[in-house]
């Protein structure tokens, strides 16, 4: 398994530096219809205050979704695993389009459109449109890769919504908040063995003085994980702002999918994020 997701990211990473070479890159799965795509960005909440609107500097990740179209514009770093070579500037702007050939890989977030920007570089409203517009143009009736004319380092990917039945389908962002996701998986998904232990780590996420949940630093955090025994406990914001989750507010609410799930990997949807456009996603696993 390792072998395979060391092979797609060499492909991955070689398709990225042809798209940045020719400007787009077409996939061959088909895409939702680009109009339901359009209504994704229509939800996003822009910062009005400025002219043009903008996404929100607070918030790393926007995620939206309509119809068949996800979208998730993304400013944080990428997970762990991706190498070096997959940093292709300081803005990124990705919609994934994904499939089910690896199932063990959709415990990441890779399924989304994704705008990489650490230094919470300005991103308009109207540049996401036409490069939308123009990618209905150049990759007709497909997915795939496509540059900001005006910044060849950013770019934007299409990928339809979540399929059902999937790991992923928890971090679609019109999941319904407060809704229990158990997912079984395949051989390759380890059991929980002892759901007491998912609880233990919940009881060891550490709060300020208001009981709001901190970083293991004691700091406001974007996400925290914790682990005991058989069991780890990611919280994290879609939007990679600030969690601004009260621990006891939200603890029945963790411990009660941990008992449901069981021995299943348990996703749960949750107020709490500091951005306009995020939600807190709790996720447990072996």
């Amino acid at each position: 398994m390792i072998a395979h997701h060391c092979l797609f990211i060499a492909l991955v990473s070689s398709l990225l530096t042809e798209s940045l070479a020719v400007g787009f890159q077409c996939w061959n799965d088909p895409v939702p219809n680009p109009k339901e795509c359009e209504g994704a960005i229509t939800n996003i909440h822009f910062d009005t205050t400025t002219k043009p609107s903008r996404l929100p500097l607070t918030e790393g990740k926007v995620r939206t979704i309509n119809g068949g179209c996800a979208v998730s514009p993304y400013f944080g770093n990428l997970p762990d695993f991706w190498p070096s070579s997959f940093e292709l500037g300081d803005i990124h702007l990705f919609l994934i389009l994904i499939t089910d050939h690896d199932a063990s890989m959709t415990s990441f977030a890779l399924n989304q459109l994704i705008i990489k920007n650490p230094n919470r570089a300005s991103v308009t409203e109207d540049s996401i449109r036409k490069v939308l517009d123009d990618a209905a143009k150049q990759c007709p009736g497909k997915g795939g890769r496509f540059s900001f004319p005006e910044n060849r380092s950013v770019n934007l990917e299409i990928r339809p919504r979540a399929a059902p039945g999937s790991e992923r389908l928890a971090f679609d962002p019109d999941f319904p908040l407060e809704k229990t996701y158990c997912y079984q998986g395949g051989k390759e998904i380890l059991p929980i063995t002892d759901k007491g232990a998912c609880i233990k780590a919940l009881e060891n996420l550490p709060t300020d003085a208001n009981g709001i949940i901190m970083g293991d630093d004691n700091k406001p955090a974007t996400s925290v994980y914790k682990y005991s025994k058989s069991c780890t406990l990611y919280i994290f914001t879609t939007d990679q702002s600030l969690l601004q989750v009260v621990k006891k507010d939200v603890a029945p609410k963790i411990t009660k999918m941990i008992q449901e799930c069981d021995t299943k990997r348990g996703n749960l949807n949750l107020n709490g994020a500091q951005g306009p456009n995020g939600r807190v996603l709790v996720y447990t696993y072996a």
